[in-house]
């Protein structure tokens, strides 16, 4: 879900400031062993 979430773009119609931030906050969550 979080995939497909981001892959249409909708942080746009959210009003995220930085989209990049909170993408890269979800992988740290799904995959902490980065």
């Amino acid at each position: 879900l979080l995939y497909i979430y981001f892959a249409g773009s909708p942080t746009r119609t959210v009003g995220w400031c930085d989209p990049g931030y909170i993408h890269t906050s979800f992988l740290k969550d799904l995959w902490p062993n980065s």
